[in-house]
């Protein structure tokens, strides 16, 4: 397999990426956006939220090309 995106130390292809995509609707990983910005404001999550906001734009950005 070749790699498309690494998350995580881990490699994945385009299809394992628009399948992750496809786990939720569009509204759902909204929620999961909108709830990780709120819950980044805590100090003791700031930088996992970074993270995890991070690796959800790069799925977005990734998925369907």
């Amino acid at each position: 397999m070749t790699a498309f995106l690494t998350i995580n130390g881990k490699d994945y292809s385009h299809e394992d990426i628009n399948l992750i995509r496809d786990f939720f609707t569009d509204n759902q990983w909204d929620l999961i956006d909108s709830a990780l910005s709120e819950f980044q404001d805590h100090e003791d999550a700031i930088e996992e939220c970074k993270e995890t906001l991070d690796i959800i734009g790069d799925i977005f950005r990734s998925a369907y090309w």
